[in-house]
């Protein structure tokens, strides 16, 4: 079966040629006619890591991963295939439309604001799109008010820009949900803005 020939195929390439020869069965064998996503997919997948471990081909790599997507919108591992290129080539523009295209794909609400504060992240550092990521960070806070990574994202860019309400309204919403320690550090952090900036 297509375990027997993966592993096959992985002990006989070596050399690009040999890849390349590799490569070009997996590819007759992906299109067959009638083949199902759960056998293509896979093999798909196989050919994108070889593309790029071993061709140094990641234009082909994140192709061969797109179609494992387009089959299988759920497939972790085609999005961390090609996220890992993105974030090697410094493609931050297309890390987080693929980060939001995940989080948009998937029927698990925590793990979608986990990708969209990471976008948020990226957007944020990477790309000056500052107000972009502000409106991320405030809806994933609208669904799920304790995500703290999202708080400390958006508590960054509120102090950035001189936001002192909304920052200190985050603060209090956060306050009430902590253990005595770090509730009292809010509360002083609270204290300093109003102090500083609000009175």
């Amino acid at each position: 079966g297509d375990v027997y020939k993966r592993q096959e195929l992985e002990r006989l390439g070596s050399s690009p040629e040999q890849w390349n020869e590799a490569l070009s069965v997996l590819s007759e064998a992906v299109q067959e006619e009638g083949r199902e996503p759960a056998e293509s997919v896979p093999l798909y997948i196989l050919m994108g890591r070889w593309y790029a471990d071993y061709l140094k081909r990641p234009d082909f790599a994140v192709t061969c991963y797109a179609q494992a997507i387009e089959e299988d919108p759920t497939s972790d591992a085609a999005y961390d295939g090609t996220l890992a290129l993105y974030r090697k080539s410094q493609s931050w523009t297309e890390y987080v439309g693929l980060l939001l295209q995940r989080a948009d794909g998937t029927n698990n609400p925590a793990r979608a604001r986990s990708w969209q504060v990471q976008a948020a992240e990226i957007m944020r550092g990477k790309l000056d799109q500052e107000d972009e990521a502000q409106e991320l960070l405030e809806n994933v806070l609208r669904d799920d008010a304790g995500n703290d990574k999202a708080v400390d994202a958006l508590e960054m860019i509120y102090g950035r820009k001189g936001s002192w309400e909304p920052l200190v309204e985050l603060l209090e919403r956060r306050s009430h949900d902590e253990p005595a320690a770090a509730k009292a550090d809010t509360l002083v952090r609270i204290a300093e803005i109003y102090e500083e900036n609000l009175d």
